[in-house]
């Protein structure tokens, strides 16, 4: 999950690649990634329906960079295209669909006399 540079890096320039299908599941990898990024968005909008004002809610969410796990649409790509630039711009466009999902729903929440 969430590989980034130097793990990747490390991942196909040592032995460690030779041996990765030990360590972990790779048709999972990207159901785990894509889980997580599911669950950080969804939390973040829970938390400003629960929390007391005023508050700050800073969320990472590890989109639109690699792993392209997403195709324009939501569905996960095949784990050969995880790195591969020509899918940067369907995960791109699914991201792009998700924040405006987040932020209306935020919108949709909020204290009208308050609004954020």
């Amino acid at each position: 999950m969430a590989v980034d540079e130097f793990r990747q890096t490390f991942l196909d320039d040592t032995m460690f690649n030779a041996f990765l299908g030990y360590f972990q599941d790779a048709d999972m990898s990207e159901e785990k990634q894509r889980d997580l990024i599911t669950y950080t968005l969804d939390q973040s909008a829970n938390l400003f329906a629960t929390l007391p004002s005023p508050k700050f809610v800073y969320a990472h969410v590890l989109l639109p960079h690699m792993p392209f796990i997403f195709d324009k649409d939501g569905n996960l790509l095949p784990p050969q295209d995880n790195y591969d630039w020509h899918y940067y711009m369907g995960q791109h466009q699914y991201t792009t669909k998700v924040m405006e999902a987040l932020i209306t729903r935020l919108l949709k929440n909020a204290d009208p006399n308050n609004p954020p």
